[in-house]
């Protein structure tokens, strides 16, 4: 992760600019269950979660899920629909120093997708 803020104004006129970057990683650990309900419709979720317990540069925890379905009218062509979710909180260092990422996003996904045999 990346940011970089702009600042300008009164009562310096001079632009100040405050960047930084951080670093994680975590062990994830998942499962996927797909069931073909018929030959063009097919059924899919998905979930894994990651226990970093704040361990070294690990989150304290991340989860990620997600459930789609896949319908493939044409043997090339096909669209996806779902919902996924993804939730991290992490956090490292104290006072002006700290940084803390805590989110949790989600949202319905639409695709078309495009296969080649």
């Amino acid at each position: 992760m990346e940011a970089t803020i702009n600042i300008t104004g009164v009562p310096d006129p001079i632009p100040q600019t405050i960047a930084g970057d951080q670093n994680w990683w975590d062990p994830i650990i998942g499962l996927r269950y797909k069931w073909q309900i018929s030959d063009k419709w097919k059924f899919s979720l998905r979930g894994d979660v990651g226990l970093g317990f704040g361990a070294g540069d690990t989150s304290d925890t991340t989860w990620n899920a997600i459930g789609l379905i896949d319908f493939q009218p044409w043997k090339h062509v096909g669209f996806i629909g779902g919902y996924r979710a993804l939730d991290v909180d992490y956090e490292t260092g104290s006072g002006i120093n700290q940084f803390k990422y805590d989110i949790l996003m989600h949202g319905p996904l639409f695709a078309i997708k495009f296969t080649w045999d």
